[in-house]
């Protein structure tokens, strides 16, 4: 349960916020006065919307990186001259174009995706090295500096845009903001072997120093420089912060939207591949020649004509949308090959740390991917949202919170009217940085709401706050530091509203309480086909590596509700197949369909078919109907997807493809028995009614099913083989089941089925009453809540809720059947005893 925490920003509650610093007085100059800096005496002027604040556009900190500095490190520049700051160009990128066709567009998604996009003409010149200034010049002391590293995949973008137009952010906050360009793609990033790697991250380095060593003539404070990037340019941030340990120049790093977490860098074999397919596309060579002989070659050539080329590299292989391929390459210097190793063991400086990420992240991706004729379901795209953004920021987060770095997380909610771009965009990828720069009418061509203006002063003075005081000002502000147990994940404009609302991370970053139960649930299970089973009664003891891998399991939760049980289970385990779908690259193997079934009650069950993408969509497969586990309480249909496909995967691998259905049957509290089990059967219905719809093999079907799934499953079968259901016994015969971790029947039941195996006193119930996965109370509520409708001896004759119980005769027919036994499950007899039943009786 989250908790409103803030109110509507008062005089008061800013003037906490920021510490009574003992700086260096400010000389108070005119706007747009000249500033003497190492890159000469520069001009400025007073900004076009704020005339009170004093804007320098386009200030050389780097010299021109051509001719003979083109693909090299970034020499600074040094100058006695005058600049006239008041133009500025973005450095040479290949820019796109936006559909104009969207479904759903509104009237300014257009504006502001090529607004975002650098879409709109923006001037290009490889003599790029250009930093802005904007700065109040009232202050009597120095004030913090927000400098700002923009996104683009490392391939567009540049500092020349109206979204970060730095004016109202340094006229309505007490701070200086500055903006650069780097090198982008093959000028920044070049992959050519034996040549200085990754030179754009060493471009951001340079325009630190050079605020460093002059901001204080615009007013700035040199001890408090806050970096703070979105995307590509919030990964940029956390990459600065493993680069450099030693001097880092900054007192607090910002992430929006990315971190070192969210991107795979290249290797050097695959930087190289993509440089030499550019050398060999202009006549400079190939990878047999020197790589100082291409590289003389590529001085030599226009810009455009290096643009040309890579636009002609093939993009690299993803499973949501093809990414341009130059970008950050691992050298161990710059990029780094063991991020999640060096993040978890807290190789980074220790700087505080604010990291932010989006709502929905995909909002601004699908437009892409419309344009690139790309379509994905909705369980993909919160896949995506889960594995780029929300995981990483909340593991970055939490390995910097246990290192002792003051650390904040927050979760941009807003879904502003004029900056919507369809009915269902939400807090797409990068909307959140209006809010900071003030620039949402700017971008949208639509006046601001006054609540998006509160809010908006609100968002941009928790990040001022950051930047005055990295290490308390934001709990000056009311935010409290990062904790994964307690409610610090901060939600920004949720709902729309202008406070801060406070939830467990876990309610969003989806945390910790059923990792490592998914991590062990499938360690040291039997798996036992009736055909080739013996001895049954030797599956009691746990191995060593179990119980020292027990100990060092969470203890469960106490004085959890059930709903609160469901929420974090569900959440959980729907992370954790998220990440597994883009780790293990299921994505781009398996191609999910959804559909809905309707029950025999008139309501209607989520279903999702799972087919190999290198298979023809029309080929004929076998079909397996899964039914997931989670003692009829927890599970989703996206909870399921790795499992899913992992079968699939398999199943290719092994010369013998399927298509997976996956059905989301009706869980308690809300639904009580039999309905799980009609529903089921409606499913099994379904799947032979549709055989055509997903090119199934009708006389292919098996049944199979984790725990309560695998209860689901033998019931069904169970039921068509006995044959006293018309309707499933008309069915073509189930081929086989799948029963991972079964229970066949109810505690009622329970002694006298396991008496035939071991004394009672001794079974797997009281062996493992204490498990710390299911430990047997908690078995007992699942149970509870299914609330049978039967009772006393009418439970030993029904056999849906206890198969377990099935004569030797009802079991006759029953077809070929694999089990998943675990040695230390109270489940562990019931298992035993059906499977040996099967095994007696063919």
């Amino acid at each position: 349960m989250a908790r409103f925490w803030g109110s509507i920003v008062s005089i008061s509650l800013l003037a906490t916020a920021f510490p009574a610093w003992s700086q260096q007085v400010s000389k108070v100059q005119p706007v747009g006065a000249s500033v003497w800096t190492s890159s000469g005496l520069i001009e400025g002027h007073a900004a076009p919307q704020r005339s009170n604040v004093s804007e320098y556009l386009g200030i050389p900190y780097a010299t021109p990186p051509t001719g003979n500095l083109r693909f090299a490190r970034p020499v600074a520049y040094h100058s006695n001259s005058t600049v006239r700051a008041s133009a500025y160009v973005n450095c040479p990128a290949n820019i796109g174009t936006t559909p104009d066709d969207y479904p759903g567009f509104t009237l300014q998604a257009q504006k502001i995706i090529q607004t975002f996009a650098q879409q709109l003409g923006t001037p290009q010149s490889e003599d790029c090295l250009y930093l802005n200034v904007w700065t109040k010049p009232t202050a009597p002391t120095l004030k913090p500096v927000l400098v700002f590293i923009h996104g683009g995949r490392f391939s567009l973008g540049g500092a020349h845009s109206p979204y970060y137009d730095g004016q109202v952010l340094a006229d309505e906050q007490e701070a200086v903001v500055v903006t650069f360009n780097y090198r982008l793609n093959i000028f920044g990033f070049s992959g050519a072997p034996g040549f200085p790697q990754n030179v754009a991250l060493l471009d951001q380095r340079l325009a630190v120093e050079w605020v460093h060593r002059n901001i204080q003539a615009f007013g700035g404070d040199p001890s408090r420089i806050t970096i703070f990037g979105q995307s590509a340019g919030g990964a940029s941030v956390d990459y600065y912060s493993y680069i450099w340990t030693e001097k880092p120049l900054v007192s607090g790093l910002i992430s929006h939207s990315g971190t070192a977490l969210s991107f795979k860098p290249n290797t050097p074999e695959e930087s190289a591949s993509y440089f030499y397919h550019v050398s060999q596309t202009l006549g400079c060579g190939n990878s047999t020649t020197t790589t100082n002989h291409i590289i003389h070659c590529l001085r030599q050539q226009p810009y455009k004509s290096i643009l040309k080329a890579v636009a002609k590299v093939p993009t690299a292989p993803s499973p949501i949308l093809p990414q341009p391929v130059f970008h950050p390459t691992v050298d161990n210097i710059t990029i780094f090959n063991n991020y999640a190793e060096r993040s978890a063991s807290g190789n980074f400086t220790r700087i505080p740390y604010l990291v932010t990420s989006n709502a929905n992240e995909a909002g601004y991706y699908r437009v892409s991917a419309y344009a690139a004729n790309i379509s994905h379901p909705d369980p993909v795209w919160n896949l995506f949202n889960q594995a780029a953004f929300t995981c990483p920021s909340g593991q970055t987060a939490a390995h910097r919170a246990a290192a002792g770095v003051p650390t904040w997380q927050s979760r941009y909610f807003g879904d502003w009217d004029n900056l919507r771009l369809y009915p269902s965009s939400g807090a797409y990828h990068g909307i959140d940085l209006p809010m900071i720069f003030g620039t949402a009418s700017k971008i949208s061509g639509i006046a601001d709401s006054e609540k998006e203006r509160e809010f908006a002063r609100y968002m941009a003075s928790a990040w001022v706050a950051f930047a005055a005081d990295p290490v308390d000002g934001l709990s000056r502000f009311g935010w409290p530091r990062y904790d994964e147990n307690e409610e610090t994940l901060v939600g920004l404009a949720y709902g729309n509203s202008t406070v801060a609302r406070f939830f467990v991370p876990s309610e969003f970053e989806w945390g910790s309480l059923f990792r490592s139960v998914h991590r062990t649930l499938y360690i040291h299970i039997s798996f036992l086909n009736v055909d080739e089973m013996a001895d049954f009664s030797e599956y009691t003891t746990p191995t060593e590596e179990w119980l020292v891998l027990e100990k060092s399991l969470p203890e469960f939760p106490k004085d959890i509700t059930v709903e609160q049980l469901k929420a974090a289970a569900n959440r959980d385990r729907e992370a954790l197949a998220a990440k597994a779908m883009v780790e293990e690259g299921l994505i781009s193997q398996v191609s999910m369909q959804d559909y809905k079934i309707p029950t025999r009650d008139g309501e209607t069950l989520e279903a999702r078919t799972y087919r190999p993408s290198s298979v023809p969509a029309t080929q004929r497969l076998p079909v397996f109907i899964f039914y997931h586990g989670g003692g009829f309480l927890m599970g989703t249909l996206s909870s399921e997807d790795a499992i899913c496909s992992r079968v699939v995967v398999a199943q290719v691998a092994a010369g013998s493809p399927v298509v997976v259905v996956n059905v989301n049957y009706r869980h308690t509290p809300e639904y009580t028995y039999p309905t799980a089990w009609n529903d089921a059967e409606d499913s099994f219905h379904w799947v032979h009614d549709h055989i055509d719809e997903i090119n199934g093999e009708a006389e292919n079907v098996v049944v199979g099913g984790i725990s309560a799934g695998a209860y689901l499953a033998v019931s069904l079968t169970l039921a068509q083989n006995i044959g006293k259901d018309v309707s499933l016994a008309q069915r073509p015969k189930v081929r086989g089941q799948v029963l991972m971790i079964p229970p066949v029947v109810t505690e009622d039941c329970y002694a006298s089925l396991v008496a035939r195996l071991r004394d009672p006193s001794v079974s797997s119930y009281v062996e493992c009453e204490h498990a710390p996965i299911l430990p047997v109370s908690r078995m007992r509520l699942f149970g509870k809540l299914l609330k049978p409708a039967v009772n006393g001896s009418e439970l030993g004759t029904d056999r849906r809720i206890n198969p377990g119980l099935a004569t030797a005769d009802e079991v006759k027919g029953l077809p070929p059947t694999t089990f998943g036994i675990a040695g230390r499950d109270p489940l562990r007899d019931e298992g035993l005893l059906f499977a040996m039943l099967l095994a007696e009786n063919g």
